[in-house]
């Protein structure tokens, strides 16, 4: 069968070929036709000039009398439409003498006979050239109808074969068709059979896809969970920074993540750039820390930056997480290592809550908590959050912050009022 089959292609093939080469051989058989036709024309037409000419010419010589200016004129046209002639079609090269014929007959430099005897010449080199050139269009064009034919020939030869081998190949594909049906029909208990058993085989399939189906999407259901409760954690992993003020209880890190996207969010409305984008990435940009805990300057300083980068943590977190949750997740994991204007803002809203932090536990009481403030201050790099430092900062110095960070009070006393 396969044998069949490859050279049936190849007979094809091989038909196609032949089909072009005779389809480009009657193209150029009709073009040496018609190229033909239009040099015999051609041919006609200068030789109906020059007898046009040597007509004129041969008025003038039965006059015996000068000829009028008019006639002359008529005998110069013509001979420019004869060297005009031979100039377009390229038979032979034009003669200049030719155009002179007139002006030289006046002067007497030669008399009509002459100017004859010229274009009879010219009539003759006109000649010889068109049959030398139709003497090669014939040639050319009986090698071309020979091609013709030959090809032809074989394109037939070709149709021939594949006609015998379609037919074989027809029979063979019969025989396998009617061995088939010799089989399904050969009772109807082993066809009842055989439909029981596809069907079982069909159900026993849908079973173990569903089976399949059903496992993956537990997998990636327990995965998700797992991952919710781990991040459940940060809300019981400190901020190693504010230990080492001597603060007890300090803020966690998801206390931290949610001020921070709140944070992204406004500072994104302010720049003039995606506030869900920005928002989304502050939101998940400490989620690493449920496996490496809350590092702070100090403790980065002691290990090498791979033992730590967030970007790693994060590809181990996702892994298990159905497909279009990985891929969310894995453009956070890609805007964190980049260093573009939605990154800026975020990092600056990152910095901001630790400013924020800092004038808390420093008026709550903890002396150490407010150089911090100045410290992270000038790390800052968006307009928005050097404006919301710059007014915190003012506030701070003039002992005004007070009043912003008891925000409550003047809700109390707008109720006292409206009592």
């Amino acid at each position: 069968m396969k044998s069949i089959r490859g050279n049936l292609n190849v007979l094809i093939k091989l038909s196609v070929f032949f089909f072009v080469i005779v389809l480009a051989a009657s193209l150029l058989f009709f073009y040496l036709g018609f190229h033909m036709r239009t040099q015999t024309e051609d041919y006609r037409t200068g030789l109906s000039r020059i007898n046009a000419a040597i007509s004129s010419l041969n008025a003038m010589n039965r006059d015996a009398q000068a000829p009028p200016p008019a006639q002359m004129e008529e005998l110069q046209g013509r001979m420019e439409a004869v060297n005009a002639f031979l100039a377009s079609t390229g038979f032979i090269e034009p003669n200049p003498a030719i155009t002179k014929i007139p002006q030289r007959l006046k002067r007497g430099e030669i008399d009509t006979q002459n100017a004859i005897d010229l274009l009879g010449n010219t009539a003759r080199e006109l000649s010889s050239a068109y049959y030398q050139q139709r003497s090669r269009i014939s040639v050319s064009t009986t090698v071309a109808m020979g091609v013709q034919i030959l090809f032809l020939l074989f394109f037939i030869a070709t149709l021939y074969l594949v006609r015998r081998f379609v037919r074989r190949f027809s029979a063979t594909v019969n025989s396998g068709i009617d061995r088939l049906r010799q089989q399904f029909h050969s009772g109807d208990q082993s066809q009842e059979t055989e439909r029981i058993q596809w069907e079982e085989e069909r159900a026993i399939h849908n079973a173990v896809e569903e089976l399949s189906a059903e496992i993956a999407y537990n997998q990636e259901l327990a995965s998700f969970i797992k991952f919710i409760f781990e991040l459940g954690q940060l809300k019981r992993t400190p901020r190693s920074g504010w230990l080492k003020l001597g603060i007890d209880n300090p803020e966690t890190v998801a206390d931290h993540s949610f001020r921070t996207a709140a944070l992204g969010f406004f500072l994104a409305v302010l720049e003039g750039e995606n506030p869900h984008e920005v928002a989304g990435f502050c939101l998940f940009h400490d989620i690493a820390e449920t496996r490496t805990l809350d590092l702070d300057w100090l403790a980065q300083d002691y290990l090498e930056k791979d033992d730590y980068l967030s970007s790693k943590v994060l590809e181990d977190q996702i892994e298990g997480l159905p497909e279009d949750l990985r891929d969310k997740l894995n453009g956070i994991i890609n805007r964190g290592k980049g260093n573009d204007r939605i990154t800026r803002i975020a990092r600056d809203a990152d910095l901001l809550d630790l400013l924020f932090q800092a004038l808390e536990y420093s008026h709550q009481g903890n002396p150490l908590a407010r150089p911090w403030f100045f410290n992270s201050a000038s790390d800052l790099t968006t307009k928005s959050g050097k404006r919301i430092a710059k007014y915190l900062a003012e506030k701070e110095e003039s002992g005004e912050l007070e009043e912003l960070l008891t925000w409550w009070k003047s809700l109390k006393v707008r109720r006292d009022r409206d009592n």
